[in-house]
């Protein structure tokens, strides 16, 4: 973030145990964090993203990839937690039966 940390709560490895305060992440293509961003102290915040630029000039580039605006409502006016909720895992036999794309069919294919 442009004004303070980012408070990572979760990867793609499922919620983390207590938020981690980040400068910044290095992620790869198709990596996904939730992050919780405290704007208390910013009317407005910005996330950048840098990446290494793949046309003749090169090098590194940085844009703003998402704009944070407070609105004039107060919100939330607690603090970053400390820990996180502990989960219990779900229980495997209360899952539905997954759906199937395919039907399958005792008749051959193209009339053979």
């Amino acid at each position: 973030m442009a004004k303070g940390p980012l408070n990572v709560i979760a990867s793609d490895g499922g919620f983390l145990a207590s938020t981690v305060q980040a400068g910044r992440i290095i992620m790869s293509p198709g990596e996904r964090y939730e992050v919780l961003v405290d704007m208390n102290g910013a009317d407005r915040n910005s996330l950048r993203v840098a990446y290494e630029g793949n046309d003749e000039a090169g090098g590194k580039k940085e844009v703003a990839a998402l704009e944070l605006v407070r609105n004039a409502d107060p919100g939330f006016s607690g603090s970053m937690p400390d820990a996180l909720v502990n989960l219990a895992a779900p229980d495997p036999s209360e899952a539905p039966e997954p759906a199937s794309m395919f039907q399958t069919s005792s008749k051959p294919p193209f009339g053979i």
